[in-house]
């Protein structure tokens, strides 16, 4: 007898063998390409935490940003015991991305069913969005996996209400709001079950009580972080980026519109093709209005507006990152609606006996491949992105450095991130002082200043800025300038 078959590995592979494919997929999505681009201003103020010399020395680091809990600058720090290449820093976002992908699956599959919860994390492994931030130094990608991981903890309690669930809901919770306090916003997910859904009205006193409970272990938990690391951060900035709409915003956080692209090409046809999905799998759940899933859409679209009104409240940009934790939830959605168009496609063929059951057995393949070409020329998309042109601009300002010139740094906060390249990657500090964050007034004030002056200003500028500019006497550097939103011009007046 062949015992290899019967071993539990060997059990476990075969009955999980497409989900390992996907989480396969997946992994290796978010591992191409790791190091290649340049880091952008806020991985750079996470890669200070490199510099400490014990855990200690991450504090002050944490409390200086926005929304930041210690424990994914803690294994920032881990990493840079091993390196501090690009690739190894941002490698502990590739496993919280790729993690994501099981939670998932084992969450959408007591949701909804097997398949769909499959056709879901396929989405999601595959997704532009979703990968772009597994591939960042930042704590976006361990927000959205212990946001899925405690909801699902939630969902799990709320159906079986034990001290035990209960327990492990509320321990990941804890652990998940000291990566990001939005871990928080799972409470939201809670009471809205709680008070809609069908599936919880059993055991609701008890419910209630461990809820309740719950709840408040993991408030006094976050009042604590928060008083340790964050809340010493203020802004005045507008609630949107220079150039870009608010739909366009968005639509972006949604995932409908690729991030690395302004101009109409085949790697919208992605976005499109999900909000379709998402369409569909809404119009299915709202046959099931008391179902968990239509009242956890329900819950994310609350918290959304909630995210806004922190922005708006805290002076701060509203950016498509914001919404990212949302997003395995709207692919669940997504992967409703493309679950739906299965079943749809294989009733009609076996009702018109088009094809025999063999070839309609085909059909989930089929599909799969479809999606897998719509996504393609959004990932080429992302993948031949980059991360803005610093290392273009310090690189030439390097060059045609003299002495007494000075650097004018437009763009709100980024005069420390030229620093960066000037110290970490050029190895010429000596440049550091004379770069100074400005305005458009001191830039017309500059000319009547001797030696070099180099001007770094947004990518897009409107007709008056470009009108200060030249009526001033500067000229435009011309670097390569491929549109991104962190690409930047480069422009110098030379007395």
């Amino acid at each position: 007898m062949d015992t290899s078959k019967t071993h539990p590995v060997f059990c476990f592979i075969r009955k999980y063998k497409l989900l390992l494919a996907v989480i396969l997929l997946g992994f290796l999505l978010r591992l191409f390409q790791l190091g290649n681009d340049i880091l952008w201003y806020d991985e750079v103020g996470v890669f200070g935490v490199t510099k400490a010399r014990n855990l200690a020395d991450i504090v002050p680091i944490v409390q200086s940003h926005v929304m930041a809990m210690p424990l994914d600058y803690v294994f920032t720090w881990l990493a840079s015991r091993i390196g501090t290449s690009n690739a190894i820093l941002r490698f502990p976002s590739v496993i919280w991305g790729t993690l994501t992908l099981p939670v998932c699956y084992f969450f959408f599959k007591e949701l909804t069913d097997q398949k769909t919860a499959l056709y879901a994390v396929f989405l999601l492994a595959i997704s532009p969005f979703h990968i772009q931030y597994s591939q960042e130094l930042r704590f976006y990608s361990s927000l959205t996996l212990f946001y899925v991981l405690s909801t699902y903890t939630l969902y799990r309690a709320m159906k079986n209400p034990t001290a035990r669930m209960w327990s492990i809901f509320t321990i990941t919770t804890v652990i998940g709001v000291f990566f990001h306090m939005y871990v928080l916003l799972v409470l939201v997910n809670g009471l809205v079950w709680f008070l809609f859904s069908d599936e919880i009205r059993p055991n609701r006193q008890m419910i209630f009580r461990h809820l309740l409970w719950s709840a408040t272990v993991i408030l006094l938990s976050f009042a604590i972080g928060f008083f340790l690391f964050s809340g010493r951060v203020t802004f005045a900035n507008p609630f949107l980026e220079t150039g870009i709409s608010f739909w366009q915003t968005v639509f972006t956080g949604l995932g409908w519109l690729p991030f690395y692209s302004n101009s109409l090409e085949w790697s919208w046809v992605w976005g499109l093709t999900c909000c379709l999905l998402q369409i569909g799998g809404l119009i299915v759940l709202l046959k099931k209005p008391r179902s968990s899933g239509i009242w956890l859409m329900v819950s994310v679209i609350l918290q959304m507006a909630v995210i806004m009104a922190l922005d708006v409240f805290k002076q701060y940009f509203f950016m498509p990152r914001q919404w990212l934790p949302f997003l395995p939830v709207l692919l669940m959605t997504a992967g409703i609606g493309l679950s739906s168009l299965n079943h749809w496609l294989q009733d009609r063929f076996s009702s018109t006996s088009m094809l025999f059951t063999p070839q309609k057995r085909m059909i989930p393949a089929i599909l799969v491949c479809l999606i897998l070409l719509i996504d393609l020329p959004a990932l080429v998309t992302y993948y031949s992105g980059t991360k803005g042109n610093a290392d273009g601009i310090s690189a030439y300002i390097h060059t045609h450095w003299l002495p007494g010139s000075m650097v004018l740094v437009i763009n709100p906060y980024e005069a420390g991130y030229y620093n960066f390249f000037f110290d970490e990657v050029i190895k010429d500090s000596s440049i550091v002082p004379s770069v100074w964050q400005a305005d458009w007034q001191t830039v017309q004030e500059s000319t009547v200043w001797k030696g070099k002056i180099f001007v770094i200003t947004p990518l897009l500028l409107s007709m008056d800025q470009q009108n200060i500019l030249e009526s001033s006497g500067y000229k435009l550097i011309p670097l390569d300038y491929h549109f991104t939103r962190y690409s930047r011009q480069l422009w110098i007046f030379d007395h």
